[in-house]
């Protein structure tokens, strides 16, 4: 008898416990897109921390019909840039808001077109080409690694 006043001791603890935890802990709420031109802030600034000047892309508005529009970010980029990290980094500054950003490969060019969507839609259209005439900007996560001629 006396195992069974202590288990029911314990489970009674534990629920009091899991209550109070559950009562404490303050609710996250989701961060939201507030806006068109929040959005538009949140690719610009995902492509500033990954090195991208504004004059390495343009936004321009592409037509698909007479009720649908949707902006269109051309982003050039250096020979030797990761487009795959600019696709990473962007998904994981957006995901918090809720905004996933499935890609394409464009083949032989390996262009790459990144679709920001939320609820089903489509709201931007992320174009990221390499352009021969840009000059990379060095990287400073690689200056003490040794380069591959170096191998």
């Amino acid at each position: 008898m006396n195992k069974k006043v202590v288990l029911v001791l314990l489970l009674t603890f534990a629920c009091l416990s899991t209550a109070y935890l559950l009562i404490s802990t303050p609710a996250t709420t989701p961060m939201r897109i507030t806006s068109q031109e929040h959005l538009d802030e949140l690719i610009q600034q995902g492509l500033q921390e990954q090195g991208i000047a504004n004059n390495h892309y343009r936004v321009y508005t592409a037509v698909q019909d007479s009720l649908f529009t949707r902006k269109v970010y051309q982003i050039d980029t250096p020979p030797g840039f990761s487009k795959t990290t600019l696709h990473y980094e962007l998904h994981r500054l957006l995901a918090n808001y809720g905004v996933q950003l499935p890609g394409k490969v464009l083949f032989p060019e390996q262009d790459v077109h990144l679709y920001v969507t939320a609820n089903g839609t489509v709201h931007r259209t992320l174009r990221v080409r390499t352009n021969p005439d840009l000059i990379p900007s060095p990287d400073s996560t690689r200056t003490n690694q040794p380069s591959s001629t170096d191998l």
